[in-house]
C-alpha cells in the first residue's frame, strides 16, 4: 500500500466531503479553497474515487460530489486502493538481487500492519476527529436557508393561490372568486 501526497490529498478531501455534505453535493472549488489543494489535482483525485465507487457527482448549479455510502462503510485503506492500483508485480531487479531477499519479509510484514490499520479506521471516526466547534459550523450552514438560485420565492404569512396555466384553469377560477 503507497502512502504518497496524492493519497493523503485524497483521504483529506474525502474528509471534507463527508463533513460538509449534510447542506448538499460538495463543490471541488469549495475543498480546494478550504484544504489548500489545486482543483486540478482534486479533480484527478476525484476521478478516479469516483471510479471505483467512492463517490457519486452532481452535475449542473449546486452541483458537486458526495460520498457513494455512508462515511462509517468507507476505510481509509478503501480511499488509498482507489487512488493506487495495488501493484503485485515485484521488479525483475528485486529478485535478482540476494541482499534484498532478506528483507523483503520485513517490507512485506510492515505493509500488511499498515494495510490493517488502515482497513480498521473510517472516514467517520476521521468526521467525528474533527473539532466540535467545526463540525458545529458545517451543521450551522447547513441548517441557514438557501440564498440567490436554490432559494424558495415565498412571502412569509401569505399564502400565494396557484396561477392559472390555461384558459380552462383561469376560467374555473373566475367562476369560484
Amino acid at each position: 500500500m503507497r502512502l504518497s501526497t496524492q493519497s493523503r490529498f485524497a483521504v483529506t478531501a474525502m474528509v471534507d466531503i463527508g463533513l460538509h455534505q449534510v447542506a448538499g453535493p460538495v463543490s471541488l472549488a469549495c475543498v480546494s479553497q478550504r484544504q489548500q489543494i489545486s482543483l486540478s489535482y482534486l479533480e484527478q483525485i476525484f476521478k478516479k474515487l469516483r471510479q471505483h465507487g467512492l463517490t457519486e457527482s452532481t452535475r449542473g448549479p449546486g452541483g458537486g460530489y458526495t460520498l457513494a455510502r455512508p462515511a462509517t462503510q468507507i476505510t481509509v485503506a478503501d480511499v488509498l486502493r482507489a487512488i493506487h492500483a495495488p501493484s503485485s508485480q515485484r521488479s525483475d531487479e528485486a529478485q535478482v538481487h540476494a541482499q534484498q531477499i532478506c528483507t523483503d519479509a520485513l517490507w512485506s510484514e510492515l505493509d500488511q500492519h499498515i494495510e490493517s490499520h488502515l482497513q480498521a479506521v473510517t472516514l467517520g471516526e476521521l468526521i467525528q476527529r474533527q473539532p466540535q466547534a467545526l463540525r458545529d459550523a458545517v451543521a450551522d450552514a447547513a441548517a441557514r436557508p438557501m440564498r440567490g438560485v436554490h432559494a424558495k420565492r415565498t412571502q412569509p404569512g401569505a399564502a400565494r393561490k396557484p396561477a392559472a396555466n390555461s384558459v380552462f384553469t383561469w376560467a374555473a377560477a373566475l367562476g369560484q372568486t
